[in-house]
């Protein structure tokens, strides 16, 4: 894989790119995020403040990673797909816009 980012992608000062990766047009990348070597991001994505994607994910177009958000390595989330905040997207899964992933909030008793 080439590094591929674009110029029409919005970055935050404070993310972490790793090389090579892509980041397609019009994605938005938030504060503290930080994206894995090999990683694909495609065009009008939005990766919420402090979002760590692993190395080799492919993030599919469309795609909203809410805020606290962990992509583990290998990780497909096809287009169109919401990952909610503080999600755990584990090793090498796929997951489809109609799909909800396997998730579990920690609430405090």
């Amino acid at each position: 894989m080439i590094n591929i980012i674009s110029k029409k992608a919005t970055i935050a000062a404070t993310a972490e790119i790793c090389h090579p990766a892509a980041i397609h047009d019009y994605s938005v990348i938030g504060e503290n995020c930080h994206v894995g070597r090999g990683t694909e991001i495609g065009e009008y994505c939005h990766v919420g403040d402090g979002v760590i994607i692993g190395e080799n994910c492919h993030i599919g177009e469309g795609v909203i990673i809410g805020s606290g958000a962990v992509i583990e390595y290998g990780a497909i989330i096809d287009g169109g797909a919401e990952i909610p905040n503080n999600a755990i997207i584990g090793s090498g899964l796929f997951v489809m816009p109609s799909t909800h992933p396997m998730w579990f909030p920690y609430e405090d008793e």
